[in-house]
């Protein structure tokens, strides 16, 4: 959400305060409560909220609209055409893990996440598009998003503290 909310602000050509939080509950708490004006999660954090009329959406960060939030825009409905960023969670093993041992794993874990209801659970429930991909597309998507996620850590002087 931090880096998100920079590219966001320069693309957009608006200014906020940036206000760090170390978790999206209090985030939330605290645009619900009024001590701050907006804040970016996942879909899957806050769904409830927005569905229970605490929290309004007011865009996807997507590439698509959230099947969970169908009636929320994109960014890039909005006008901030090319911008994309979402939350994604990934399965990872120390470096020296035998092949076959990850291998193993990744075959049972894709077997899992194929279960009808655990997939209804993390799609319907959580708003997760899921893919069960190989190892060596999780290291390449990996990498891509540290490139990606790096230049602007870099450009925009951010640290953490």
């Amino acid at each position: 959400g931090h880096l998100a909310m920079i590219v966001v602000q320069q693309q957009g050509a608006f200014m906020v305060t940036h206000v760090p939080y170390k978790g999206g509950g209090p985030m939330m708490a605290d645009t619900m409560g009024g001590q701050i004006d907006l804040g970016i999660a996942s879909v899957a954090a806050l769904s409830a909220n927005v569905k229970g009329g605490k929290l309004r959406a007011l865009a996807v960060t997507g590439e698509k609209r959230s099947h969970v939030m169908p009636d929320v825009p994109t960014l890039a409905e909005q006008g901030l055409s090319g911008f994309s960023a979402y939350a994604w969670w990934g399965i990872l093993a120390p470096a020296g893990t035998p092949k076959p041992i990850v291998d193993k794993f990744n075959a049972e874990l894709v077997k899992i996440l194929n279960k009808p209801d655990v997939h209804k659970q993390l799609t319907e429930t959580l708003g997760m598009d899921l893919a069960a991909s190989s190892p060596e597309q999780l290291q390449k998507f990996v990498a891509g998003e540290m490139d990606r996620w790096g230049k602007v850590v870099k450009s925009n002087n951010v640290r953490a503290d």
